[in-house]
């Protein structure tokens, strides 16, 4: 899981449509209800999930991972962070977890041995409070990878 990992964060670094999150509000998270002092809004964090382990003929294992990426932006205005703000050129978390399924959708992300990368579907937005106090809204996107070792 750890490859996929490393392939997610690669592939939405240098994603043209998430140039609005800087490279170091890109992370990844034991945790997605924990929030990194210093990180600015939008940012993104990606989680690992389980593994399963199928053993297949001629020594080779299939293993079949999930994983979570969750997009957050900062509670202003309630609808421009939900749909954005086209007159402040600001993406709403709903455009933002779109773009992320775009970069994420069918990418194999140069890893070897991948065979499958497909979208689970995601979870309404919600709310919650950082540890400062700050209200955040937040967008989990699940994807579920299938490769062989």
């Amino acid at each position: 899981m750890e490859r996929v990992i490393k392939g997610q964060l690669a592939a939405l670094k240098s994603a043209a449509a998430l140039s609005n999150v800087r490279d170091a509000d890109i992370y990844a998270t034991a945790n997605l209800n924990l929030v990194p002092e210093g990180v600015k809004s939008p940012f993104i964090a990606v989680k690992d999930g389980p593994v399963t382990v199928r053993e297949l003929t001629c020594n080779l294992i299939e293993k079949t991972g999930r994983s979570t990426v969750a997009v957050y932006v900062q509670l202003d205005k309630k609808e421009a962070s939900i749909i954005g703000d086209d007159s402040a050129s600001k993406k709403g978390v709903l455009e933002i977890a779109g773009d992320v399924e775009g970069v994420l959708r069918g990418n194999l992300l140069s890893v070897s041995g991948m065979q499958a990368a497909m979208l689970n579907g995601s979870t309404e937005s919600e709310t919650f409070l950082n540890a400062d106090g700050t209200k955040i809204l937040r967008k989990k996107i699940n994807i579920t990878y299938v490769w062989e070792e």
